[in-house]
């Protein structure tokens, strides 16, 4: 995982990030990581055409990936298919119906 290679080889501190598993972040980590390369790699910035600052460039990779996942959730059919799967494995507690009376009696 790019996340791991990013961070501090000499910290002695194994615990992942919160954000691990996280696919939009992993997908705008890719594209920031391409926008800067890509950016900052141009000799081309003039003071009428300066270069974006880093941050911008981590909002549009946000929005980019939350393009990507959308358009993925309706266009790829294994993405739609892992979706319908996930739905119908899901309970909806809203839907549950309990008796809790019977679940106390001793049979």
């Amino acid at each position: 995982m790019l996340v791991h290679f990013l961070a501090d080889p000499m910290s002695t501190n194994e615990s992942a990030p919160a954000t691990e598993g996280d696919p939009l972040r992993e997908i705008a980590l890719q594209i920031y990581i391409e926008l800067v390369s890509r950016v900052y790699a141009d000799p081309g910035a003039t003071p009428d055409r300066p270069k974006p600052q880093p941050q911008i460039l981590a909002q549009m990779s946000f929005k980019f990936a939350e393009a990507f996942l959308a358009t993925d959730l309706k266009v790829n059919p294994k993405a739609i298919a892992s979706r319908a799967a996930a739905e119908k494995a899901g309970v909806n507690v809203a839907e549950m119906v309990m008796d809790f009376e019977k679940l106390g009696k001793s049979r």
